[in-house]
């Protein structure tokens, strides 16, 4: 979005424009020039201070090629004075600026000269972008039928593209590079480290490695603690000063609304500022450092597949840990449409709301193993594969990132990232920690009031909202064995997030958190699973809707109705995940024999593929294997 902005104020702009560009890797920087001289800009350009000292270039014959001033800026003063001398001078800025590549287009130019000449733009800048399928410059000419025709056929018979018109650019580049003698002996960005870093098979056990690093601290070792030293002292003050305070000088029904409704909530909201602070303090170190770019450049091929660029493992690792976190960095996707595909599938991934959930069931119900752990994270990543294919194929437009800049590594400033992480902090307490508070007072009003507004309290003949909802949507829930109106009252509280699951599990089963895991097996308990309820129920927490925070986020950065449809193919998903896996556990001969058809069939399918790549002998018209043609 960002880029977007400041191409339209360039474009539209009548000031003087100064262009600072990066001596260290001028093949790279001169890109925006060209494009500043197609567009007939009046500008200057400044070579920011030489790192390497054996980088040389002759600015005159660069002045010249470019008929543009070019100044080597003073790294000793604030403002070099040669800088001022020339935003001063008059440049000779016309719309028909020849550059090395411009008899290229001559026949597209002619066509929207006129037209491009009453929007005030050059054109052989509109001739470019129209080439290119730029929408905004096309919807500002209004070409007829006739002149589109004319430049589709130019298009054809030239082979022109996006990728053809920037070889262009850059050949001429190359050339101009050559004639001022410019020694670029080295790569820009690459240092020895990434002999190991970038290397084909280690770079993947150096993510992980890292990715290890950063989640084990935040989320094992520091953020736990510095969590449940929050809770601790949290507790210790709301027992020993506030609980007997209020108990004796207000009614019962305040008391429950002041700890079980705001103080809860707040208690809440704290108990997560370590771990996205701890989060935000190392993205802020792996992006000072230069990682970063590094881990796009990585996975920018992988991700390609599914219609990504390989900045969106950007979002994916911190989804791990907070989704809303992960919404807020697709900003720095590509484009809108790929942002919007990051925030689609950020919520497939377990992050750490999502963990006490899942290691209390597997407690539970599988001895705590660790395997079922992994084997949950593994099938979070087959679903979000699953998802990614799906909205590629319905998306029109799925492409990526072709170009990736690569920082050299940099000395991590701590002050920074101290800065950032308290910004990012402040933020979440403010606008997502005020909505989550009002969230959880909302389901505590649910818990305890009747649609008659009466304090439901420890009356069992009266029903609360939410037990009534869970009894009028249970029947919904029956085909995946979750027809219990607690279990389902219990979901719709997890909305808020999904912690608050089993803090309606403990209170619905009257347990504390050491006889919470008994009460999830015990028959007589109002909420209770088998085997194949308990995964079936795992499966459809894990997946089945966003928290109310990455909701509220993701309407801000895709509008209402993508969230909608974001909301509805996660349920529906999760929904049709839950109903096979229930029905298959509950029916083992079923599975068995589903089974043994897939492996049947993948195999004759393989074989199948295999026999006619190798023995084909048919000459089919649309033949897709494309093996035998004469």
């Amino acid at each position: 979005l960002e880029e977007q902005i400041t191409a339209q104020s360039i474009l539209y702009s009548e000031s003087k424009i100064i262009n600072i560009i990066d001596f260290n890797n001028l093949k790279r920087s001169l890109l925006l020039s060209l494009q500043l001289k197609e567009a007939g800009k009046d500008f200057i350009i400044v070579l920011n201070p030489v790192k390497n000292k054996r980088l040389k270039i002759n600015i005159k014959k660069l002045s010249s090629i470019l008929k543009r001033e070019v100044v080597l800026f003073s790294n000793g003063k604030k403002l070099s004075v040669d800088i001022i001398n020339c935003l001063f001078k008059k440049t000779n800025t016309q719309y028909i600026d020849k550059l090395g590549y411009y008899n290229n287009f001559v026949e597209v130019i002619k066509i929207v000269e006129e037209k491009a000449k009453k929007v005030k733009l050059a054109p052989f800048f509109c001739a470019i972008k129209i080439l290119e399928e730029d929408e905004s410059i096309l919807s500002k000419l209004r070409l007829n039928n006739d002149e589109l025709y004319k430049i589709s056929e130019f298009k054809k018979k030239n082979n022109i593209s996006v990728s053809s018109i920037n070889k262009l650019r850059f050949d001429f580049i190359d050339k101009i590079l050559d004639e001022c003698l410019y020694d670029n002996y080295s790569c820009v960005g690459y240092s020895k480290i990434d002999n190991l870093i970038l290397n084909k098979f280690f770079s993947i056990i150096f993510f992980i490695l890292i990715s290890f690093i950063v989640f084990y601290i935040t989320f094992c070792l520091l953020g736990p603690y510095l969590s449940s030293l929050i809770n601790n002292c949290s507790e210790l003050i709301i027992s020993l000063y506030l609980k007997p305070f209020f108990i004796n000088n207000f009614s019962s029904f305040f008391t429950s609304f002041i700890f079980e409704g705001v103080l809860s909530g707040l208690v809440t909201i704290l108990q997560f500022l370590p771990q996205v602070s701890l989060l935000f303090i190392f993205l802020a170190i792996l992006e000072e450092s230069g990682y970063i770019s590094r881990m796009a450049f990585i996975f920018e091929d992988v991700f390609s597949l599914i219609g990504l660029s390989g900045k969106s493992i950007f979002s994916f690792f911190m989804s791990l840990g907070c989704t809303t976190s992960a919404m807020l960095s697709a900003r720095t996707a590509v484009n809108k449409e790929e942002q919007k595909r990051a925030i689609f599938l950020s919520p497939y991934f377990i992050c750490t709301a999502k963990v006490p959930v899942l290691t209390i069931f597997i407690a539970a119900f599988f001895n705590g193993k660790s395997s079922f752990i992994i084997l949950f994270y593994l099938l979070s990543i087959l679903i979000f594969i699953f998802v990614a294919l799906l909205l590629k194929g319905k998306s029109k437009k799925c492409e990526v990132s072709s170009i990736i800049d690569m920082p050299n590594y940099n000395v991590i400033s701590f002050k920074k990232v101290l800065n950032i992480a308290i910004k990012n902090g402040l933020d979440f307490v403010t606008k997502i920690g005020s909505i989550l508070l009002v969230c959880l007072i909302l389901v505590w009003f649910l818990n305890n009031f009747d649609f008659g507004l009466r304090y439901v309290g420890n009356n069992t003949k009266l029903k609360s909202i939410t037990i009534f909802i869970g009894e009028l949507i249970s029947p919904l829930f029956a085909p995946i064995g979750l027809n219990n109106p607690a279990i389902v009252a219990s979901l719709l509280a997890g909305v808020v997030a999904k912690e608050v699951i089993l803090a309606s599990i403990k209170l619905f089963n009257c347990c504390d958190g050491s006889e919470l895991i008994s009460s999830l097996r015990d028959p007589s308990s109002i909420i209770s699973f088998d085997s194949a309820s308990a995964i079936s129920f795992i499966l459809f927490s894990l997946f089945y809707l966003p928290c109310v925070s990455s909701i509220v986020v993701m309407r801000k950065e895709i509008g209402g109705k993508n969230t909608l449809k974001a909301c509805l193919i996660q349920f529906v998903v999760s929904y049709l995940i839950s109903f096979l896996v229930y029905n298959l556990l509950k029916h083992v001969k079923l599975l068995y024999i589903l089974l043994c058809a897939f492996v049947f069939v993948s195999i004759f399918v393989i074989s199948n593929r295999y026999y006619k790549k190798n023995n084909c002998c048919s000459v089919c018209k649309n033949c897709k294997i494309n093996c035998c043609k004469k």
